[in-house]
Parts: structure tokens; sequence; C-alpha cells
């Protein structure tokens, strides 16, 4: 083996605008607190958001819709303490994590997801930006103005969290506080609402529900849990020495405070005041903006989507790059990823966007939610795996394990409450929670009574013969660059090393020692 503790400075290069997209973050890549907390707080300015909140509140009054929101910034703040601690411990991104659970193969439908999600996120503020255009300016096609936002984006959207994704974020930021702030304002001083909007009742107040108010709206945010595998894969690049900031301010009850509940309730207010008695709908909230701030408001709303739409291309390409790669051996780098998602979304914001976007999100998020359970009832289950973190590497883990079976039946579960709420209506409104419930305990089974799925027992390992798994880089005889020990593992019955994405593609499984 050929051993550095130094980069390779061909690695360094390319993984500067890649981010270590299929393979694990060495140390040497982590960003200080302040780069990585800009980056990921981008998503603090998503106006769906704000739109959530007006539709809780629409749904089942503002004193149910507050007290759900509460409820969900608990609960994720609770869970994400351990997807930021697993990502910046482990240096794996949401797939690689999964891989344990779920078999090497099985663990595509991660990224897929993440990819697809973010892709319909991307569609969704892009949407918002042209129609508050075409609403201000009122002139050209709709279709004009969705070229036009598109194009703007794209030179903002190649950069890494390593690079300026941070700087971006952080010079909108203070646009974005301060614009929200003053339509709050503004609203309040020209419509004298006084606190009427906190005894809003709904727009159907006699009207029955199967669950509680309170419930019904965090189920709602349940179908965003999206945001979770999302931490884990933000966190791979924070610092070791950072963990603690990161699980409560970067990711935790700070950020979840501010993207729920003061975005929720700004959504809560602008569309009862301004648009009282109307149903929300997503571009209320454009209306609401504009109502209020006028040219400010176009100003307030390029802002809010510059920061969001850079997240989004920016999740979005590096988790096509992720699937493909993997799945197809398609191998293209980001930036053509990049352009991929701009045509992609544009295509999709021709048609009738906001008609289908809430369904199908609806049906992801029950994916995502198995997602979360399975990963919890693992580490829960699995100490070693607490400890040292789980296997991921093709040579030690089998293509499909049990543990995908498990997930696959949750969201099927999950699925059919969802479509079917003539058939199920209690447990449809539920159907979040009940996926949840399925992954965990399904998972606990096969975890408990079938086998792991992990192979390559008494062949030779790789990290057995460095001193410091995450020090020490080792030469690829495949690529021919050198990466953290941790990822590498030997082919061909230990004659020679392989990294991580070779390893996925050209290697045959570790076979054991010849006694």
């Amino acid at each position: 083996m050929r051993i550095t503790y130094t980069d390779d400075p061909r690695v360094a290069q390319e993984q500067r605008s890649e981010d270590y997209a299929t393979h694990v973050v060495p140390q040497s890549a982590r960003v200080p607190r302040g780069k990585l907390t800009m980056a990921a707080w981008s998503l603090l300015s998503a106006l769906n958001w704000v739109f959530y909140g007006a539709l809780a509140a629409a749904l089942v009054g503002t004193t149910q819709a507050i007290i759900g929101i509460l409820v969900s910034v608990v609960v994720y703040s609770g869970i994400n303490v351990f997807m930021a601690g697993y990502g910046t411990r482990f240096g794996l991104g949401s797939f690689l994590l999964s891989r344990r659970m779920f078999g090497t193969r099985g663990a595509w439908l991660t990224p897929l997801l993440i990819a697809t999600g973010t892709t319909y996120f991307a569609v969704f503020e892009s949407s918002v930006l042209a129609v508050a255009f075409k609403s201000y300016f009122g002139v050209v096609d709709i279709r004009w103005w969705y070229l036009i936002v598109i194009a703007a984006i794209l030179p903002l959207t190649l950069g890494s969290v390593q690079t300026w994704l941070a700087k971006v974020n952080a010079v909108l930021l203070p646009i974005y506080v301060l614009g929200i702030g003053a339509a709050v304002v503004v609203a309040a001083v020209r419509n004298h609402s006084g606190s009427q909007w906190l005894g809003f009742a709904g727009l159907n107040p006699g009207a029955p529900h199967a669950i509680p108010g309170w419930l019904e709206v965090f189920c709602l945010y349940m179908g965003v849990w999206l945001l979770m595998p999302v931490t884990v894969d933000f966190a791979t690049l924070g610092r070791a020495k950072d963990l603690k900031f990161h699980q409560n301010v970067t990711f935790g009850w700070v950020f979840y405070t501010w993207l729920f509940l003061l975005n929720g309730s700004a959504g809560i207010f602008l569309v009862h005041t301004v648009l009282p008695g109307q149903a929300a709908a997503e571009t209320g909230v454009v209306q609401a903006l504009l109502g209020t701030l006028g040219g400010f408001g176009v100003i307030l709303l390029v802002a809010t989507q510059t920061r969001i739409n850079t997240t989004n291309y920016y999740l979005a390409s590096s988790n096509w790059r992720r699937f493909f790669s993997g799945a197809l051996a398609l191998k293209l780098p980001r930036v053509a990823w990049v352009g991929i998602v701009a045509a992609g979304v544009y295509l999709l914001m021709l048609t009738d966007v906001f008609s289908y976007l809430q369904r199908a999100l609806l049906f992801q998020g029950v994916f995502l939610v198995g997602w979360v359970g399975v990963v919890i009832t693992h580490f829960a289950l699995s100490g070693a795996d607490r400890k040292a973190g789980p296997e991921f590497r093709a040579t030690r883990v089998g293509a499909l394990t049990p543990g995908f079976g498990a997930w696959l039946l949750s969201a099927a579960v999950g699925i059919v409450l969802v479509a079917e709420p003539e058939a199920f209506p209690v447990l449809s409104p539920l159907a979040p929670l009940v996926t949840l419930a399925t992954s965990m305990v399904s998972y606990a089974l096969v975890f408990t009574l079938l086998p792991s799925g992990r192979k390559g027992a008494g062949a030779p390992d790789l990290r057995d013969e460095v001193d410091d798994v995450w020090a020490a880089r080792v030469r690829c005889d495949s690529c021919h660059r050198s990466y953290v020990a941790v990822e590498m593992d030997f082919i061909e019955g230990g004659a020679k090393a392989c990294c991580l994405s070779c390893a996925d593609h050209r290697t045959k499984p570790a076979k054991s020692a010849t006694p």
C-alpha cells in the first residue's frame, strides 16, 4: 500500500465543488461553524415555511396551528441532535450512512428521494418568484419569467459549502430578516389588526376533524422530514469541536424555532391580515408580500428565493449525481448536474406545478418518515455502530438487506393510507405517524431475527493495516487517487486497495483469506 498523511492534491481540487458526494468527508475538508451555519440556514428563507403556517391556520385555526408547530419544533430538534451527530462524527452523508441498513443497492433510494424532493422545492420556489414578477410588472408571458428566474440563479448555484455557498447566503440573510419584519409591521399598521389573527378559528371552524387540530398540523409538518437526511448531508462538513453548536444552533432548536415557528407565525399573520377569509394558497404569500411592501416586496422575494434556491440546486445536483453515479455508473461533474436540474425545473414549471406538488411531496414524505424510523431504530439497537459508525463499504455490505424490506413495507402502508382517506378516515390523517411506527417495529424485528446482510467476514481488512484510519490516506489501485483509510478496503483477496467509489462499480466482493 502507498500511505500518506496529507490530502491528495487531485482529490482536494476535485472535491472543492463536489463536497465528497460519493466519498467519506475527511477532517481536512470540514469547514468553520459560521460557514456551515450560513450554508444550511439558506433553508430559513423558503416561502414554503411561510405558506405552511398559513395553511395550518386555515385548516385548524391559529391556536391549534401554533401548538402543532411547537410540537414539530421539539421533535425535529430532538431527532436532528442525533442526525447532526452521525454526520459529523462519521463523515457519512445520508446515502452512505444508510447502506448498513438497506444495502448498497437499496440505499440508492435515499439520494433519489432527496434529489426529487429538492427538485420539487426548486420548482416551487422558482415558480413563486416568477409569479411575483408577472404580478408586479405585468409584462411578457409567464414562461419567459420562468426562464429568466432560472437563468439568473444558475451562476450562484455552482458553488459548494467549501467555496462560497455560505457567503451568498450570509449576504442575503439580513435582507430576508428585515424584509419579513417590515412586511409584518406594515400589514399591522395598515390593517389595524391588533391580535385578531390569534383568535382565527380556521376557514371552516365548525368542520369535524378526525384527529385533534394540533396533531393534524404535526402530521402536516412530518411531510417534510426530508430535512432529516439533509441535516446529515450538511453535518458531514462540520468539525468535531463544533458539534454541540451545530446540534443546538445550526440544526437544532434555534434553527427550527426560526424555520417553523417564526416563519409560520409570519405566514399566518400576513395572509390572515392582508387576505382575510381566503383559502391558503401558494401564491397567497406572494400576494400578501407584494400587497404590503410593493416594489420592496419584489426585492425581498428575490433575496429569499436566491437564498433557498442556491441550496435547492446544490442538494438536487449533489444527490442526482450520487444516484446516477451509483445506480447507472454515470459519472458527471456536479456542474453538469446543475444544468440538468435547471432544465428539468424549467420543464416542470411549464406544467400546473401547484396542482400536484403538495400531493407528490405527501407520497414522498412517507418514504422519508420510514427512512428516519429505520435509522433511529438501527442506532438504538446497535451499540457498536453508535460508537464506531456503521459499515458502508461495498466489500462488506450486501446489495440488499432485510432492512430494505422493512423500509418498503412502512412506505407502502403510508401510501395506502394517504391514497385512501375514505377507507381509513382516522388513520389517513395519521399516515406519517403510522408509517414511523411501522418502520421502527418492522426494522426492530428484522434486525433481531434475520441476517444482517453483511459480508466479507474473515477477509483481510485494510483498516487493520494503518495506525489511524482518519489520518492515513491510502492510494486506490483502480483510480490512483488517495482517500482516507476509513473508506478503503482490499479487493482480490487482499492484493489491491480500492476506494469507496471504485469498489461500488469495478471490484469483486472480498473473499476470506486462504488459511
